[in-house]
């Protein structure tokens, strides 16, 4: 069985939480002011997340930011109780 890092289960639980606010890589790319493939890869586990990046994603989405690190069945607990969003939240997460 393969081990995966944290930086891969923080990009897994970004994207989770993307997806079920049915937003693009392109809206939260721009709404933390860096590239969508730069998003791409903290979804992919392959670069490291900025402090700062986690924090407004969880802003944005509604979710503490342990949320990212906490055990699968409170993740999952965590996203679904969150998947109502304004949808100006993002726009205010940008620097």
């Amino acid at each position: 069985m393969r081990t995966r890092t944290i930086d891969q289960i923080v990009g897994s639980r970004i994207q989770m939480l993307r997806e079920q606010h049915t937003t693009s890589v392109s809206e939260l790319a721009h709404a933390l002011s860096i590239p969508s493939n730069v998003l791409e890869d903290y979804e992919a586990g392959k670069r490291r997340v900025a402090a700062s990046h986690l924090a407004s994603i969880a802003l944005a989405f509604r979710v503490d930011v342990i949320f990212f690190f906490s055990d699968r069945a409170v993740a999952k607990r965590c996203a679904d109780n969150t998947c109502e969003t304004d949808p100006d939240r993002l726009s205010q997460t940008r620097h």
